[in-house]
């Protein structure tokens, strides 16, 4: 009768061992595959934020050295990290005049284009791991989140070509008149709005 009795606890402690030691490898695979799903769709969001700083760069600067297309990709990242949360949480959805569409149009690229683009890539990798660390914004750059052509620059160009940029529009221009110009690089002007500001990190 021992015996029996002695069997049948084993029994019972060996399937109930089975019953929760189951249901705990299951809850364990079901969370390491949520946590496995976060860190794809991260890895996923940083990528297409990468692409976008780099095909906005291209499009904006493709011609301007290396530290001017880093202040562009910066101001681009200020939007979506200002803290008013005036911007998209994205820099793919605060692209705007179509930067990413124009890239896109320009396909196929030739050699020194490819190259310029590829480079663009790099430099907006290199950007947002340093982004709020070793990169900040300059100093007096606290507000800065526009940039476009430099007057200088935009008096060199045909209208037809202005146009085509959307420089010339009644309403682009008006709107950039309405903004403070805080600095030049290159033929990128930099411009804050003169009374919205919700200050960011500077060096």
């Amino acid at each position: 009768m021992r015996k029996e009795l002695d069997w049948l606890s084993h029994q019972v402690t060996t399937g109930l061992c089975a019953i929760f030691c189951g249901l705990y490898f299951g809850a364990f695979v079901e969370a390491q595959a949520s946590v496995d799903q976060r860190l794809l769709e991260k890895a996923q969001f940083v990528e297409a934020e990468i692409n976008c700083l780099g095909s906005i760069a291209f499009h904006e600067a493709r011609n301007q050295l290396r530290g001017t297309r880093r202040l562009l990709m910066m101001v681009m990242i200020a939007r979506r990290d200002d803290p008013q949360d005036r911007w998209p949480k994205t820099v793919c959805k605060n692209a705007v005049n179509g930067e990413i569409s124009q890239v896109s149009k320009e396909i196929p690229l030739n050699s020194l284009e490819a190259a310029a683009l590829r480079d663009n890539f790099a430099l907006a990798r290199e950007v947002y791991a340093e982004a709020w660390k070793e990169q900040l914004l300059p100093r007096g750059w606290e507000c800065v989140r526009f940039f476009r052509l430099s007057d200088a620059e935009i008096a060199k160009l045909p209208e037809k070509q202005l146009r085509k940029l959307g420089i010339v529009s009644g309403k682009g221009m008006k709107f950039f008149e309405g903004l403070v110009p805080v600095q030049t690089h290159g033929s990128i002007t930099f411009y804050k709005h003169p009374t919205r500001c919700a200050p960011l990190p500077t060096a």
